[in-house]
């Protein structure tokens, strides 16, 4: 009953906060003027929950600008797209939270602008979109998942340590670095990969379709000594591999190039349109950066007044 209670009231919360965001948009937006909401999803996709980073990403820190976003009933939503990837459980929750709001938005395009990098988790929630846009120089796809693991038995070995760890359950501790390798446990956790990649490719297959040119990735892979099999090449934008931006729009990975964001949507829907960038909701440690930003700014102007105070005094 208690998690129900919060779960409602954090769901009122986010729904006041999305309608503040858009009153607010809406009192700025100059008369005449096409206002396109623009969000940017930055960082590494983490849990919340986990020790924040500077610019983690996640559906609870997302969800109200995203909603104000489309309560706008603007031709289009604009997503700026920056991440490596992280958390697949909320990739997921972003991409089906973006699924449902183009469901009860139909009018809305939902765009995606990828600048850097949009790989594992960031193409995940990327592929919610109805157009993936990339720059020449973004790097794109990597779809796949990935579990990095050593082995440091031989290591504890040398330093007299000894791994005394007790568990109920004889899978409990899984593939361990601290004892040998247990081909049984290995082959468990392959599967749990596998089932992470499947779900993966089945969201980007269901959003993206024809557009998806396995066969012209294989060719291409080939060319750096890459020889996959015949059911390999039926999926070779799966393997896990990175594009530049160019061949991401050749294989159907995005849509399109673009040089510049502003003036693309400007040359699509005129030249009069009136951007209007939605935050998303700081973490502790952004608005520490933030305050600390802001102290600095602070300080060096009182220098600099100071500066000129004296240089005043001394030219009279």
């Amino acid at each position: 009953m208690l998690s129900r209670a919060r779960y409602l009231a954090t769901g009122a919360a986010a729904g006041a906060l999305a309608t503040s965001v858009l009153s607010e948009l809406r009192e700025r937006a100059p008369l005449g003027k096409t206002a396109l909401p623009l969000v940017r999803l930055c960082g590494q996709v983490e849990t919340p929950s986990g020790t924040p980073s500077i610019s983690g990403l996640s559906l609870s820190r997302a969800e109200p600008a995203l909603s104000a976003a489309f309560r706008m009933r603007s031709p289009a939503v604009v997503l700026e797209i920056n991440s490596p990837g992280g958390s697949p459980a909320q990739s997921a929750l972003l991409h089906a939270r973006l699924q449902q709001l183009k469901k009860e938005y139909p009018e809305t395009k939902l765009l995606c602008y990828c600048t850097e990098v949009c790989a594992s988790g960031g193409y995940y929630i990327a592929s919610a979109c109805d157009e993936i846009h990339v720059l020449p120089s973004s790097i794109i796809g990597s779809i796949g998942v990935v579990s990095p693991s050593l082995g440091l038995v031989e290591l504890l070995k040398n330093w007299g340590i000894e791994d005394r760890t007790l568990t109920a359950g004889s899978s409990k501790t899984g593939d361990s670095p601290l004892r040998p390798r247990d081909a049984k446990e290995v082959q468990k956790k392959t599967r749990l990969l596998e089932e992470l990649h499947d779900d993966f490719k089945a969201k980007v297959t269901a959003a993206r379709g024809a557009r998806l040119k396995h066969a012209e990735a294989a060719a291409y892979a080939r060319k750096a000594g890459d020889y996959k099999s015949w059911s390999e090449r039926r999926e070779a934008l799966f393997d896990g591999s990175v594009f530049a931006g160019k061949k991401a729009v050749e294989f159907g990975l995005a849509d399109g190039l673009y040089d510049d964001l502003v003036v693309s949507l400007k040359e699509r829907f005129g030249p009069d349109i009136r951007i209007c960038e939605l935050k998303t909701r700081q973490g502790f440690f952004e608005r520490l950066q933030a305050l600390q930003v802001s102290m600095a700014a602070t300080q060096v102007a009182s220098y600099a007044s100071a500066a000129r105070a004296e240089l005043a005094r001394q030219l009279q």
